[in-house]
């Protein structure tokens, strides 16, 4: 028997149009078998096309279809001969099915039957198909490179800042070099917590170092797709201000204490529990802007509308002075 995988390559068959033949064979074979062919033509040419695919699958089987042939032109030439040799006949021909049946049921490929590698070869389709697909949304929602390595502050009314973030795709290779830049643009702007937004990128990521009674920068937590799971009844009122919102400040009502779970810049999973104060606020502040609220959305819509305008004097007076210099 030569190499089936080779016979197979060499003319260009697929395993699936290799499984078809098979198996319109093995119902010749069965066919034969069961004596469901009464005419002599049609126990040819079930014959002939028997031989034909057991060549194509390196099956010598010439001795027996010459054989078989000799059987079939005696019984076609000697009637008397074939009602007295029928038993014989019938046993040969029946025997030289079931070997060849039992030949064909025997091929394999790497021990592994034609049909199982044909369903094999579907399911691995499907789940390289699968796989595609998801590869492509998840890269498409990576964190985009450019707003990374060019990182602006964002500030109202830039749409960006009322838009929900997306949460970030484990694994984003942009995730440790987004938090690094957005640390150091939160040094350099003054700031206690900057969310990506304030940077144009729509992800659930923020950056907060509360600062020491003397200014100094305490510890920086760095938080991928944060979410607070717990929250006090009490609630308390301070001012606050916003990087997006300059030169802007209001007083604004919080929970007085928060709990927060959160990814660190390795995917590790970490917690603040019960965080009260300026961290306790800066928390909440930060991942208001991951639901596309700004500080001025807690006011009332008097406060929040005189808000507005006072930040649009602020403005002017800031653009006037900076024509001045």
């Amino acid at each position: 028997m030569s190499d089936f995988k080779e016979a197979r390559e060499s003319k260009g068959l697929t395993v699936a149009e290799v499984t078809d033949i098979l198996r319109i064979g093995q119902n010749y074979i069965e066919a034969i078998e069961d004596e469901r062919y009464e005419a002599l033509p049609e126990r040819v040419y079930a014959v002939g096309f028997i031989k034909s695919y057991a060549e194509f699958l390196g099956l010598d089987v010439h001795e027996e279809i010459a054989e078989y042939n000799r059987e079939v032109g005696e019984e076609s030439h000697c009637k008397e001969k074939e009602q007295t040799s029928i038993s014989f006949r019938k046993k040969r021909k029946f025997d030289f099915f079931k070997n060849y049946r039992k030949r064909f049921q025997s091929l394999k490929i790497s021990n592994i039957s034609v049909c199982n590698i044909a369903y094999a070869v579907i399911i691995l389709t499907l789940v390289a198909v699968i796989v595609d697909v998801w590869r492509a949304e998840v890269v498409e929602d990576f964190i985009d490179k450019e707003r990374v390595f060019n990182m602006k502050l964002v500030t109202y009314p830039d749409p960006i800042l009322s838009q929900t973030c997306t949460d970030v795709v484990i694994g984003d290779p942009l995730v440790k070099d987004a938090l690094q830049k957005m640390s150091e643009k939160l040094y350099e702007w003054d700031g206690a917590g900057l969310a990506a937004p304030q940077v144009g990128i729509a992800k659930k990521m923020v950056v907060i170092d509360v600062r020491d009674e003397e200014g100094n920068p305490s510890t920086v937590y760095k938080m991928v797709n944060p979410k607070i799971v717990w929250k006090s009844d009490e609630m308390a009122e301070a001012y606050e201000g916003c990087l997006s919102l300059p030169f802007l400040r209001e007083i604004v009502k919080r929970h007085e204490s928060v709990s927060v779970e959160y990814l660190d810049e390795n995917f590790v999973p970490q917690k603040i529990s019960k965080a009260t104060g300026v961290l306790s606020r800066c928390i909440q502040h930060e991942l208001d802007h991951l639901q596309g609220k700004l500080y001025i959305d807690r006011l009332s819509r008097l406060k929040r509308s005189r808000a507005l305008e006072e930040y649009k004097k602020l403005q002017q007076q800031a653009a006037e002075e900076n024509a001045e210099k």
